[in-house]
């Protein structure tokens, strides 16, 4: 079977191994300028020495692997509600694409505001420690997020407060995914209209581009299809697969389909004349609630038949 080959990205010069004030425009360029390659290209990339521990996202591992081998009793009392984006969802009761089988996966949903505010009721009784590793999580993710957007407004030219202020939840219809794979495999990319493995590095982080930030770029920037399956090696079938995903939204108030302002007026211009009157500004949270009620109309017209 083919695979993708995904590009490799040296992050050394703006990782977050260096701190704020020593990073140096020149330095930002050229790590910039590979990114977007990528991105613009393929559509994902991996990150190495982007200054993220890999030891911790190691004991990452340990803590969410001790709450998932808790019995099912136990992990349902940290259930996400039909309307909270939070909490806990067990094995086959989510999937977005009701003529499709429910996603074959547990998964736990949290934010970056609920992590901060303490709101977020994370399972520490089944697994000590949890509440403290999201906080070293969020917070490493969120630095390197910034650097990462440092470096698409200084090749795009884009005013820096357009790309700030950004948070992370657990859904797919983001600007960007920083994923943790193990090395078990499964999870596939799309290359020309067929789904293909890539090759894991566990621990590094993956970038990929999610179809809200191709909008924002007006398609400069390229959004991948992806999908996780059993792996294709037998010999990975009885291990558990555990990837950790940190995903990246715009503030609430910024408009998701309205392309970033551009400091070249000439870009902004064309881009004003692509937009439909007719189309009020959109935000996330609206476009988010706008998918979960079309999930739910077609379910229940599916269960109706």
């Amino acid at each position: 079977m083919s695979s993708l080959n995904i590009p490799v990205v040296d992050f050394s010069l703006c990782g977050l191994n260096n701190a704020e004030k020593d990073l140096s425009e020149k330095n930002l360029e050229s790590t910039g300028v590979e990114l977007v390659k990528a991105l613009s290209t393929v559509g994902v990339s991996y990150l190495t020495n982007s200054g993220i521990d890999p030891n911790m996202i190691c004991d990452g591992r340990k803590v969410w692997e001790k709450f998932f081998d808790s019995s099912l009793e136990k992990k349902s009392k940290y259930a996400r509600g039909e309307d909270v984006m939070l909490g806990y969802i067990g094995h086959g009761t989510e999937h977005v694409d009701c003529t499709k089988p429910a996603d074959h996966k547990e998964a736990y949903n949290i934010t970056c505001k609920s992590v901060s505010s303490g709101t977020a009721n994370l399972p520490d009784d089944l697994s000590p420690g949890i509440t403290d590793w999201m906080k070293i999580f969020m917070s490493e993710n969120k630095a390197l997020t910034d650097r990462i957007f440092d470096l698409l407004s200084l090749l795009f030219a884009i005013y820096n407060q357009a790309m700030c202020g950004w948070d992370a939840t657990q859904t797919d219809y983001c600007t960007i995914t920083i994923l943790f794979t193990d090395d078990v495999g499964g999870l596939q990319f799309d290359k020309n209209g067929e789904f293909v493995d890539i090759v894991p590095m566990p621990n590094v982080p993956l970038v990929y581009v999610e179809d809200t930030l191709q909008g924002l770029t007006s398609g400069q920037l390229k959004a991948i299809k992806n999908r996780d399956v059993v792996s294709a090696d037998k010999m990975q079938h009885s291990r558990r697969r555990l990837s950790m995903g940190y995903y990246v939204i715009p503030d609430d108030e910024v408009p998701i389909n309205r392309p970033l302002l551009y400091k070249d007026e000439k870009i902004n211009q064309v881009n004003q004349k692509a937009l439909s009157s007719a189309d009020p500004p959109l935000t996330f949270p609206q476009h988010l609630a706008n998918m979960a009620a079309k999930i739910r109309h077609d379910c229940g017209k599916r269960e109706e038949h």
